[in-house]
């Protein structure tokens, strides 16, 4: 382009060149320069990023996201959505999960309920149905935030949410 249309661009700065007693020197105005040194700073910056991007701690990343919350449920943390009274006593809403997590609550009375496990994703993990007021959960989970769901056969109970970190 600009060996076309270089002479019609810079037609009014060589002018002014030719008839000014300053002396510029040669190498600034040879073909392709500028462009050459655009090129070399775009490849240079290419470069960075990639250096940057690929020394940067991907676990660090993935970590980060893992913990990330999901606003739906978090809006429905600790309510409890049926007419009667259930009590959730454990875990607490944040708790740390450590080799095994107890969920117990009260209010229920002996009819089937489901404990829900999901990542922070929303995805179901674990549906584990129980007779019971408690239930004892060893599984291993990855580092990460994560919800859980108290429902009986037809409502949602109670939603809650625990830590797992490495």
């Amino acid at each position: 382009l600009i060996k076309e249309s270089g002479p019609v661009i810079f037609a009014d700065y060589l002018e002014k060149r030719k008839t000014s007693h300053q002396s510029v020197p040669r190498h600034t105005f040879q073909q392709g320069s500028p462009f050459k040194w655009a090129l070399a700073g775009v490849g240079t910056a290419i470069i960075l990023v990639f250096l940057i991007v690929s020394r940067f701690d991907k676990t660090s990343v993935d970590n980060g996201a893992a913990f990330q919350t999901l606003p739906y449920l978090e809006e429905m943390l600790s309510d409890v959505y049926r007419s009667e009274t259930v009590t959730v006593l454990s875990p607490e809403i944040g708790q740390k999960y450590k080799d095994g997590l107890s969920f117990i609550w009260e209010g229920t009375g002996d009819e089937t309920v489901y404990v829900k496990i999901l990542n922070n994703q929303g995805d179901e993990l674990y549906s584990l149905a129980t007779q019971g007021r408690k239930l004892q959960f060893n599984e291993k989970l990855s580092a990460g935030l994560y919800y859980w769901k108290l429902e009986s056969e037809d409502d949602l109970l109670f939603v809650g949410k625990f830590l797992v970190e490495n």
